[in-house]
């Protein structure tokens, strides 16, 4: 269907929460003008209550716009259209808000698109949303949707992302940039996720807030569901699309929403035949409520067919005008026939001068009631509040000895108390050690020199690889000259000793005649040869005591000892003087039955392990609340003392330091509402817009509007002008 007017609203869907805006076409530009905050559905409403919320904070303005365009997540669609549970969804909320869906658009399409015009050319990244409970994750390669998944939340943010960067790991050299936008406010726990993922995908990452990827993708996607020609792509409200249309067919899924032109839904997982069109984005400009259409007279008559269904939006509401005097013109309508002082004899003129009469009363009439029933109706106004729950996690000095009242008034007062534990543990072991025997023999020392030569015990023979040594001290001869007729020959002395391997096992078990080198002489001074083989050489494997059986084991006995200790000092305690148990666990000795690579089948452990802890008094503590939630307590609420509660207490100190309890205080405060102010506030407001001011409230949690009399509520819309008329009742 063809626009009827060129604002429009649209709803944005995040998960558990949604945003709201109103955008405009002017001469083909796509502008948006107004964006609510983000506005979490809670489990107590509905989500057409939500919705109604965030269009609350768009003004009035939302009163005059009926025609919406839908932005939904991937998941909501199949193969290109929106799934059964999505159409029911959007049916019931448009028939709940009397809204007209004129389409819908995917919010990873129109950031893909946006992607595209930016850096014109095919887009492939990581669009990565934070929601409270998990992070969903979209992977787009050539601008194609390659894989869609979800990475539930836990203690540790960096965890987290290595397992969503995991998943894409085969993907990473496919892509160049991630695009990362938050819709859980209220997390800290993960404001540093960005760093986090700028660190551990060395990628572009390029953040963007919820508010701007509503207004990228109403910008994208608006402009192209209002130029389908055949715009029948309504949800079929309230039986509208029932009638036959020339553009209704079989393969026009007459009822259903239809995507923007340029949707994409081509993956791995789904084919989708659909191509996208060119978008011509024009520049987002920068929103403003003021820049809306004038607001729409209050006085103008809303049609009450589609507004009579109590589930509609709270804003249309009843509303009747009453006759404009100065525009009532008695003289034109009603001409009697008289004169002054003389009356018309004629029939008409007789009928007509009653007529003039009754309507003139009437009117009178009817604006006395209305004008006493304005100044005389009352509010009756039921608020009930919740107690906000406080807590703070702080630190605070203590003082073992309090030796002087300074020094006690600025901290706690605390008595130290010590116990130690032995515990043992016998464990079988787990290394392994070769050992056996070295191989022997006898080797003949030569000497080739003209003096005699002395070895020590212990001096090395050699050949190749294998070294082995003399079991005692050598002393061999010199060399000596033998001649004779015609000959001289010279005769080496020789020596025979014995040796062993330098390292046991059967390779020292060599041959005879094998050759020597004695020392580090060289062969022309000194050598040696064994005329017999050498024998002996053996190895073989044995269990042994192993570094890690002594390391495991102690650790296993200080967690053994830190458990019993605590249940030792813990027992030391009660609700009135709680102990504090230290995190100083210190191993006082250590014993071992076989030392580290000796040969044994099991090995015993005795660990002798001491803690601390500190005994306090929880009225200390109290009387030191105030003070120490100062930051804490809200404007006007007031603590609950009597209820305060300690947990997660510990103590953070080294030996050259005082002790310091790190510890979570707890304590319930109330909100303290002032009547009178309350009423100035609502005083004269519409009644939802008085309900939705008051339910903002802090400590808050809900409020119920009744007019006296109960039939005054058809005719009159706003709360009395007079506070004195508005009773406000609070409970808890």
């Amino acid at each position: 269907m063809s626009a009827v007017s060129s604002q429009y609203l649209s709803i944005v869907f995040f998960g558990t929460h949604v945003l709201s805006s109103i955008w405009q076409e002017i001469n083909g530009q796509i502008t948006v003008i107004a964006k609510s905050s983000l506005v979490n559905v809670k489990d107590d409403q509905t989500l057409a209550q939500s919705v109604d919320t965030s269009l609350e904070e768009l003004g009035d303005e939302t009163l005059n716009l009926k025609q919406v365009l839908f932005v939904v997540p991937y998941s909501w669609t199949r193969k290109g259209n929106l799934n059964d549970e999505s159409k029911k969804i959007l049916k019931n909320l448009s028939a709940e808000l009397v809204l007209e869906p004129i389409g819908y658009v995917i919010y990873q399409d129109g950031l893909i698109t946006w992607q595209e015009q930016q850096y014109t050319g095919s887009f492939s990244g990581l669009i990565v949303q934070h929601q409270p409970e998990k992070l969903e994750a979209t992977l787009v390669i050539n601008s194609e949707i390659e894989q869609t998944f979800s990475i539930g939340k836990s203690d540790q943010p960096i965890n987290d992302i290595e397992e969503l960067l995991a998943r894409v790991e085969k993907h990473k050299i496919s892509f160049q940039k991630i695009i990362f936008f938050d819709t859980s406010p209220t997390d800290n726990q993960y404001d540093q996720v960005v760093a986090i993922l700028k660190n551990r995908s060395q990628k572009n990452v390029e953040l963007i807030s919820a508010q701007q990827l509503a207004e990228i993708v109403i910008i994208s996607g608006g402009g192209e569901v209002l130029g389908i020609a055949d715009n029948q792509m309504l949800l079929d409200h309230n039986n509208h699309n029932s009638q036959s249309s020339p553009n209704n067919n079989p393969d026009n899924n007459s009822g259903d929403f239809r995507p923007a032109s340029f949707l994409k839904t081509q993956t791995s997982n789904f084919e989708q035949s659909s191509q996208k069109d060119a978008v011509s984005k024009p520049p987002i400009e920068k929103s403003h409520l003021d820049e809306l259409k004038s607001h729409p007279d209050q006085d103008t008559v809303i049609n009450t067919e589609t507004r009579a269904n109590d589930q509609s939006r709270k804003k249309f509401s009843l509303k009747l005008s009453l006759p404009k005097f100065s525009n009532f013109n008695l003289a034109a309508k009603f001409k009697p026939n008289f004169k002054l002082g003389k009356f018309s004899s004629g029939k008409k003129s007789k009928i007509a001068l009653l007529l003039g009469a009754v309507t003139i009363l009437l009117i009178l009439g009817t604006g006395s009631l209305y004008w006493l029933l304005k100044t005389s109706y009352q509010a009756n106004i039921q608020i009930v509040i919740e107690p906000e729950q406080l807590s703070t996690t702080t630190q605070l000095n203590l003082t073992v000895n309090q030796d002087s009242p300074a020094e006690a008034a600025e901290t706690i007062p605390a008595n130290e108390i010590n116990e130690s534990i032995t515990v043992s543990r016998e464990v079988a072991t787990t290394g392994t050690k070769l050992t056996g025997d070295p191989a022997k023999g006898e080797v003949i020392i030569y000497n080739k020199t003209s003096e005699p030569a002395t070895f020590s015990q212990g001096t090395e023979i050699s050949t190749g690889d294998h070294v082995f040594t003399l079991d005692e001290e050598v002393t061999v001869a010199s060399a000596s000259a033998r001649e004779e007729r015609n000959s001289r020959t010279i005769v080496y002395g020789e020596q025979t000793a014995k040796v062993t391997a330098a390292e046991f096992g059967p390779d020292g078990n060599l041959p005879e005649k094998q050759e020597f080198a004695v020392d580090d002489y060289g062969s022309s001074s000194f050598t040696a040869t064994n005329d017999k083989a050498f024998e002996g050489g053996s190895s073989r494997e044995i269990q042994a005591v192993a570094e890690k059986d002594i390391t495991d084991t102690v650790s296993s006995l200080l967690e053994e000892a830190e458990g019993q200790l605590q249940e030792i000092l813990s027992s030391k305690g009660n609700q009135a003087s709680p102990v504090i148990i230290t995190d100083q666990y210190k191993i006082e000795d250590q014993q071992t039955s076989v030392a580290v690579g000796q040969e044994a089948k099991f090995v015993n452990v005795v660990l002798t392990v001491s803690g601390k802890a500190y005994q306090l008094k929880i009225d200390d503590l109290i009387d030191r609340a105030e003070t120490i939630l100062a930051d804490e307590i809200p404007v006007s609420y007031n603590l609950i003392a009597d209820q305060l509660e300690v947990s997660d207490s510990k103590l953070i100190s080294s030996p050259e330091e005082s002790p310091r309890l790190e510890t979570k205080i707890s304590v319930p405060a109330e909100p303290q509402l002032d009547i009178n102010e309350l009423k100035n506030q609502v005083a004269s407001e519409f009644i939802s817009r008085g309900q939705t001011l008051l339910e903002r409230k802090p400590g808050v949690k809900s409020v119920s509007i009744a007019l006296s009399p109960s039939w005054s509520k058809f005719i009159l819309q706003k709360l009395p002008a007079d506070p004195v008329k508005i009773n406000i009742e609070i409970s808890k």
